[in-house]
């Protein structure tokens, strides 16, 4: 039995050490940058992965983006505007920190006059929030005498995660998501509204 143990370790012990040699075999090591690799479907190890350059997080977004062929400005800050699926966007970011943030700009507008409407929108964007990753929030603009909406979301990004370029954009699906069911939901109370009277 112990012998069986022993030629098990070793196995594994080889395999990590090969695991180990894939890995750090690479000549240009920014040619495979966000290309599929490493494990499969099923979750096990195929070895196709690269150790990515450690980038800082606005090196990161702006080649993500690039890779999106979105077409981008940058801000006086640490911040982005760019163009995606045409819809208009914003990040924010630090290269201290791996925590990004996308906006999707204001989206929805109605005067602070239309009560019906503001709250319609106010129960759709609440009951949303509570089923969505993104988050949209609603602005009450006293000096413009507006109600206006947008939404956020907030999440870790690092180069060195596995697929960053698959991982961004499955936020700005969210984000995507978030508006359709923001939107279904007003027409949805907007109609009950209209029932009750």
């Amino acid at each position: 039995m112990a012998l069986l143990v022993v030629i098990i370790y070793m196995i594994n012990k080889r395999k990590r050490a090969s695991d180990d040699d894939l890995l750090s075999d690479s000549d240009d090591e920014t040619a495979d940058f966000g290309s599929k690799g490493g494990y499969d479907v099923n979750g096990k190890y195929n070895g196709n992965d690269k150790v990515l350059p450690s980038m800082k997080s606005g090196e990161l977004l702006k080649s993500i983006l690039k890779r999106l062929n979105c077409t981008y400005k940058e801000g006086d800050d640490d911040d982005i505007w760019f163009t995606y699926q045409g819809e208009h966007f914003a990040l924010r970011f630090s290269d201290d920190s791996y925590w990004v943030r996308i906006y999707d700009a204001q989206w929805f507008e109605c005067t602070l006059d239309d009560l019906e409407e503001i709250s319609y929108m106010q129960k759709a964007v609440n009951y949303c929030n509570a089923r969505n990753c993104a988050t949209a929030c609603y602005v009450i603009d006293t000096e413009e005498e507006k109600f206006t909406v947008f939404s956020k979301c907030d999440f870790l990004l690092n180069s060195n995660f596995p697929f960053p370029d698959d991982y961004f954009i499955s936020w700005l699906n969210q984000l995507f998501r978030l508006k359709r069911d923001v939107a279904m939901q007003y027409d949805k109370e907007k109609v009950e509204g209209e029932v009750k009277k």
